[in-house]
């Protein structure tokens, strides 16, 4: 699958991104979403 990099000069991050066909669910809200739940986990574990 192809991919594009994003590269914001504001922040120094570089950001892949999956092209998806139209109408398919966003790569980036399904990664968001995993992300989010990594990071909840990680916090209980630290507290």
């Amino acid at each position: 699958m192809p991919r594009a990099l994003d590269i914001s000069a504001a922040d120094g991050t570089i950001d892949a991104h999956l092209f998806t066909p139209a109408g398919a669910p966003s790569y980036d809200a399904a990664a968001d979403a995993l992300h989010h739940r990594r990071l909840a986990m990680l916090l209980e574990e630290t507290l």
